[in-house]
C-alpha cells in the first residue's frame, strides 16, 4: 500500500489516501452525500452501490458529450430537484470527465460545496485526481469553461484498474509519460521495458502512478494556478487536443497525447533544439503506446482545431517543445503554411 499525502492548495490543503471504497464506504454514507457515478461502474461495481439510496446517486455517461455546459446544466437541475443543500457533499466515482462534471459543479452550485473524488481509471489516479483544475466543454470548444477547485479528499483504490480495458492503461501510460519527460525521471524507461506486464495487470503500476504523483505535487503546490511552470505539462497536449477533436474523440486521451509528445519532439529537431538521434531513440520507445489513427483521419480538422487552441496567441500556436528529458521550451510557433507543411510532413511518415 502507497503513503498518504496531502497537498497544498489555495482552497485548503486536500488529501490523497490509498484504501478501497469497500473499507470507507460506510463511513461516507453515514454522512449522507450525493453520488454522481460513471454509469459503466453499474454493471461491475453495482455490489458496491446497493447499499445508497437511489435518491441520492446520478449515474451518467462517462463520454465527452456529458462534459457539455448543457449536460452540467440538467445534472444540476437534477441534484437541486432532489434538494441538495449548501452542507451537502459530492461524491464522484469515475474518471477524468466525472471528476471534471463534479468538479465543475461543486464549485458553482452555492457559490461551492465540498466534494470527494474516487479515481477509477489509470488516467484519473496518476494525474488528473490532485491539481484542482475543473474543465468542461461549450459547444466544440473543449475544456473552455472552468475553474479551480480541488477535492476535499482523493481516494485511491487501485482495485478498480483490474477491469479497466487495454485502451485505458494505454491512456495512462501516455499521462505518465509526459510527467516523466518533463521531470527526466527514472520511471520512464522502466515503465516502457515493462509495457506488456503493465497491460496484462501482470505487473504492479502503483509506483509508477507514486512516482507520477510526486511529479505532479511538487509543480501544483508552487503553481496551482498555472501561471508558470506548470504550463510544461502541457507537453503533447496541445496537439494531442487536436488529435481528439479529429477523430471525434475515438482516440483516448493519453494515447492522443503520446502522439502529441512524438509532434512536439518531431517540431524539436526541425526547430534544431533536440538532437534527432535522441528523438528516433525516444519515438521508438514510445510508438508502443501509439494508437492507430484512422484511414480517415482529416488533418483539416486536426490544423483547424491546432488554430483555435485556447492558449493561442493571436496568430501563433503556444506549445511545449522539447531539448531532452527535464528540459522542456515554452515556444510561440507562427500560424502559417510552413507550420502546415512541417506537421503534414510528420502525418505523411506516422
Amino acid at each position: 500500500m502507497s503513503k498518504n499525502f496531502n497537498v497544498k492548495s489555495t482552497f485548503g490543503n486536500y488529501s490523497v489516501c490509498y484504501d478501497t471504497f469497500n473499507n470507507i464506504k460506510n463511513e461516507i454514507i453515514s454522512n449522507d452525500p450525493f453520488f454522481i457515478i460513471d454509469k459503466r461502474l453499474k454493471k461491475i461495481y453495482n455490489h458496491l452501490f446497493s447499499e445508497i439510496s437511489d435518491e441520492r446517486i446520478l449515474f451518467i455517461d462517462s463520454d465527452e458529450n456529458a462534459k457539455s455546459f448543457e449536460r452540467c446544466s440538467s445534472y444540476l437541475e437534477d441534484l437541486l430537484s432532489r434538494k441538495i443543500k449548501k452542507n451537502s457533499t459530492l461524491i464522484a466515482i469515475g474518471g477524468g470527465v466525472i471528476q471534471d462534471i463534479t468538479g465543475f459543479m461543486s464549485s458553482i452550485i452555492f457559490r461551492g460545496i465540498d466534494w470527494i473524488f474516487i479515481p477509477t481509471t489509470l488516467l484519473a489516479q496518476c494525474d488528473s485526481c490532485i491539481g484542482s483544475k475543473t474543465s468542461i466543454n461549450f459547444q466544440s470548444y473543449k475544456n473552455v469553461l472552468g475553474n479551480f477547485y480541488p477535492p476535499k479528499k482523493v481516494i485511491i483504490d487501485s482495485s478498480f484498474l483490474s477491469t479497466l480495458p487495454f485502451e485505458d492503461i494505454k491512456s495512462g501510460i501516455g499521462e505518465m509519460t509526459h510527467y516523466f519527460f518533463f521531470s527526466n525521471s527514472n520511471f520512464l524507461k522502466p515503465m516502457y521495458d515493462k509495457y506488456e506486464k503493465l497491460l496484462e495487470r501482470s505487473d504492479d503500476i502503483t509506483p509508477f502512478i507514486d512516482e507520477s504523483l510526486k511529479i505532479k505535487k511538487s509543480v501544483i503546490e508552487i503553481d496551482e494556478f498555472d501561471q508558470g511552470i506548470r504550463n510544461k505539462f502541457q507537453f503533447g497536449h496541445t496537439f494531442g487536443h487536436a488529435i481528439e477533436n479529429a477523430t471525434k474523440y475515438k482516440i483516448n486521451h493519453g494515447q492522443a497525447v503520446t502522439i502529441g509528445m512524438d509532434i512536439a519532439m518531431f517540431l524539436s529537431v526541425e526547430k534544431k533544439i533536440m538532437k534527432e538521434s535522441d528523438y528516433k531513440f525516444y519515438n521508438k520507445m514510445i510508438s508502443k503506446n501509439f494508437p492507430y489513427l484512422p484511414k480517415d483521419f482529416d488533418f483539416e480538422s486536426f490544423y483547424k482545431a491546432l488554430k483555435r487552441d485556447k492558449k493561442n496567441i493571436e496568430n501563433f500556436l503556444v506549445c511545449i517543445l522539447i531539448c531532452k528529458p527535464g528540459e522542456l521550451v515554452k515556444t510561440q510557433i507562427a500560424i502559417d503554411n510552413q507550420l502546415k507543411k512541417t506537421l503534414k510532413k510528420y502525418f505523411k511518415q506516422f
